[in-house]
């Protein structure tokens, strides 16, 4: 953690935002560790804590979106292919399905804290025919609880 933390404390708020980026594109680098790592640095006060909220939902934007745009244009194609990372594929998209039939688009408001879904649900709102204007207002409010929830201090 103190390496994280040397990282953010030269470079602060552009590898906050890479590591969240490349995160929500999929990649296997998970983002929380970095995020709660520039949450501990904003509560010391070497860090603004607005400034790192508004990475974080910047960063996670444009990865939903390209994966809500996939998700439009080639559907389960593109479910398929994020599942095989998943010893379940059938499973992985089932649960994913299933989520969204439960709890309808709102699942885009938790869906960057349950493993699986993160990377899936917004390719599986393109799918199911999600409005842009819905998918962006709900991927925001999900990318801004996200980013509170693991940057404000406890």
């Amino acid at each position: 953690m103190e390496t994280v933390a040397n990282l953010l404390l030269q470079h602060g708020y552009l590898i906050l935002f890479a590591w969240v980026l490349l995160d929500q594109l999929g990649l296997p680098i998970p983002a929380e560790p970095m995020v709660l790592a520039a949450g501990a640095l904003a509560g010391a006060g070497h860090l603004n804590l607005g400034v790192c909220v508004v990475i974080v939902v910047i960063a996670c934007l444009p990865p939903n979106l390209f994966w809500y745009w996939l998700g439009i244009h080639h559907g389960n194609k593109v479910l398929t292919l994020l599942c095989l990372i998943e010893l379940e594929t059938d499973a992985c998209v089932n649960r994913t399905t299933s989520a969204f039939h439960r709890y309808g688009t709102v699942a885009l408001l938790f869906a960057k804290f349950v493993p699986g879904l993160q990377t899936i649900a917004s390719p599986m709102a393109g799918l199911l025919g999600v409005t842009p204007r819905r998918f962006i207002t709900l991927s925001t409010a999900g990318s801004f609880i996200y980013g509170v929830a693991l940057l404000f201090p406890a």
